[in-house]
């Protein structure tokens, strides 16, 4: 892996007239109405980025994350099934599952728990399976009953979340559906759609990832809709939340969302999946502000192609699957900023915060 390329600084406007500016580089500006402004200070490749392979430095379209506390972090690479640890600083990763006498086949999404216990959906096998790191100790804890529909069963995963309390939720993807598996149990619970796949607010349509918040509330990266629908707990249908008007890429509309995060002020973080993006709705808001990528695919360190799933570390770094990319980018010093109307230089290059 290349040294860490110190990012450009782009600056992506918001104004009241729904009009995107961007920014880069050197360039005096003129901001004759003050904005509510998103920058990311600093974008690194933190894993993969040697082309696609399975070699210890490669990975072949990873598709999902999770990040420890000393900020090691985790990786579904999905061509190579395998997952890859890499771990702060390196320039290779290490295959830290399956063990030798296991076999995993399409590693489609992960979620770090409790007690070092890392879950991972297979979506080849229809099963949620509890690995605690550093062990041989592997179990199912949901599905694994080949692909149906039946409470004891999953279809393909694109998503998981396990609360502090163990309970697993799974979006079960061709079920157009989220379940909920309580710990230790040998059935799930349907929380969100269920009602056969739609566009209506209680039907979802190929659900990708899912957040969970304290009160119950689930996020859903609902795809084939391109809209963020929330699932309060116990509803019979959702409230949307971003999107939802269609595919596209203009900022009150999503393409093919693939994964969704809330932070503690209610913000909702949105990979963009086929807009190249990553897109910020601030609550109640119709519209959202570009945070990462630039909507138009490449392997610049400021362009993504394809990102499947973002994740935040404890510091708030952003950190993104960059799927055809085959690596893992790191937005830094992600924040919005207010900007009072005057005029502006941009310097060539910021270094991170």
């Amino acid at each position: 892996m290349a040294l860490p390329e110190k990012q450009k600084l782009f600056v992506f406007i918001f104004i009241t007239v729904t009009v995107l500016i961007v920014i880069p580089n050197t360039l005096s500006v003129s901001v004759e109405t003050s904005v509510t402004t998103t920058m990311c200070l600093s974008t690194t490749t933190v894993a993969g980025g040697n082309g696609q392979g399975s070699g210890q430095n490669q990975l072949d379209e990873p598709v999902d994350l999770a990040i420890d506390n000393n900020q090691n972090i985790y990786i579904a690479d999905w061509e190579n099934n395998r997952i890859q640890k890499w771990s702060v600083g390196s320039d290779t990763g290490i295959t830290v599952f399956p063990p030798d006498d296991f076999s995993l086949s399409s590693p489609s999404a992960l979620f770090l728990g409790l007690n070092n216990n890392l879950y991972i959906a297979e979506n080849a096998n229809y099963r949620v399976l509890k690995w605690t790191v550093g062990t041989t100790a592997v179990t199912t804890v949901a599905g694994g009953n080949g692909n149906g529909d039946a409470p004891n069963q999953l279809s393909t995963c694109d998503g998981i979340f396990v609360d502090n309390s163990g309970n697993i939720y799974v979006s079960d993807t061709g079920n157009h559906r989220v379940m909920k598996w309580v710990p230790n149990s040998p059935r799930g619970l349907i929380v969100a759609g269920g009602n056969g796949q739609g566009s209506s607010l209680n039907q979802l349509s190929w659900p990708a990832g899912i957040f969970v918040t304290f009160d119950g509330s689930i996020y859903i990266a609902d795809a084939d809709n391109h809209r963020i629908i929330r699932w309060s707990q116990g509803s019979d249908g959702g409230q949307l939340v971003g999107g939802g008007n269609g595919a596209g890429s203009d900022l009150n509309q999503l393409g093919y969302p693939s994964s969704v995060l809330v932070d503690f002020y209610g913000n909702v973080y949105v990979s963009d999946y086929s807009n190249h993006r990553i897109m910020k709705y601030i609550p109640d808001a119709t519209s959202g502000i570009i945070i990462a990528g630039t909507g138009v695919p490449g392997n610049g360190s400021n362009q993504l192609n394809y990102p499947y799933t973002i994740k935040f570390d404890l510091n708030n770094n952003l950190y993104v699957t960059d799927r055809y990319n085959h690596r893992v980018q790191k937005f830094s010093s992600c924040r919005n900023v207010h900007i009072p109307s005057g005029i502006y230089t941009f310097p060539d290059s910021v270094q991170g915060i």
